[in-house]
């Protein structure tokens, strides 16, 4: 487990071109070397046939459990799966990626959480949707929250999860911006989507937590679209943290967004490919100043929360 992992300093003389070379370069390499243990841990598991999870993954659910409120970022590959966790309410936005071996109900279990306050799921997309239909199936949910879909097809992933809700009699209430929740001290402002766009990635559900002055700005899949109208919107977007929409798209995370949000940090959750994440979006970051974390190269993050909103950011790797 390290405290506030930030990539290597690099020479302020070096033009951002060079920082997001050497940045690739160097996440190739911690690449490569992840595959080769992820392929040797892959056969121990299988046979010894014993769910398992790590040293570390295991230490940050340890320290999460010293502060009261904590936001994990789990490692799913190019999908998506958040957990808001205090003493009294846990919130679950999306739910991972259907190829990706990862069980949050095994998570859920390891945490003593018998009860899902709210389930947002942030666009149909099956990356983001994951086995959210067996959480709901088997967890305690209050409250369901997703967005509006507009013309575009929709996946038997997502008919699945429609199905599993109404077996549990969950109704599923659409998200709007300038809606806000409030459990406790965690208050989610909804900024987005401001109308139905025509693609399911513009239409994700856009969420800013607060918790006693620390912010963090979850993005889902939102394109340049729907950086813009918020921007429009004249929402208060600017956050501590930023997870960056689109596991590090070109097409997301934009400069006037990225002013707008002024983040310290910004988390990509990610699995390592030849496009994701975009030079592009990297360069934006890093030319912001942005501390950059992401999970194909750091695992799980863990950002934890104070009483008086002092964060820090943990990670399993």
């Amino acid at each position: 487990m390290k405290k506030f992992l930030e990539f290597d300093v690099f020479d302020a003389v070096l033009d951002y071109d060079q920082k997001v070379k050497e940045h690739n370069r160097k996440v190739k390499l911690a690449g490569n070397i992840f595959k080769i243990f992820a392929v040797v841990l892959a056969m121990i598991v299988l046979m010894l046939a014993v769910p398992q999870m790590s040293d570390n993954l295991n230490s940050i659910y340890v320290e999460s459990g010293k502060y009261p409120f904590s936001i994990f970022v789990f490692e799913v590959g190019s999908g998506n799966c958040v957990l808001l966790h205090s003493d009294e309410y846990n919130i679950l936005v999306d739910c991972g990626r259907e190829l990706v071996q990862f069980e949050i109900l095994d998570v859920l279990d390891y945490l003593d959480i018998d009860r899902l306050d709210l389930v947002i799921l942030t666009h149909p997309d099956k990356d983001h949707i994951g086995n959210m239909a067996e959480v709901v199936s088997k967890v305690e949910v209050n409250r369901f929250l997703t967005c509006e879909n507009g013309d575009y097809d929709l996946t038997e992933t997502y008919e699945n999860l429609i199905a599993a809700l109404d077996s549990r009699g969950i109704e599923a209430e659409y998200a709007k911006a300038g809606d806000s929740i409030r459990f406790g001290d965690i208050i989610l402002d909804v900024v987005s989507p401001t109308k139905v766009y025509d693609t399911s990635n513009n239409n994700s559900v856009v969420v800013k937590v607060g918790y006693n002055g620390f912010t963090a700005l979850l993005t889902g899949d939102a394109g340049k679209s729907a950086e813009n109208d918020i921007i429009e919107s004249g929402a208060d977007i600017s956050a501590d943290v930023l997870l960056a929409a689109h596991h590090g798209s070109a097409s997301s995370t934009n400069d006037e967004f990225l002013e707008a949000v002024d983040p310290e940090y910004a988390l990509i959750s990610v699995y390592q490919s030849d496009y994701l994440p975009s030079d592009k979006a990297l360069r934006r970051l890093i030319e912001y100043g942005c501390d950059i974390l992401r999970t194909d190269v750091s695992g799980s993050i863990l950002v934890t929360v104070d009483e008086s909103g002092e964060f820090g950011i943990y990670t399993d790797r």
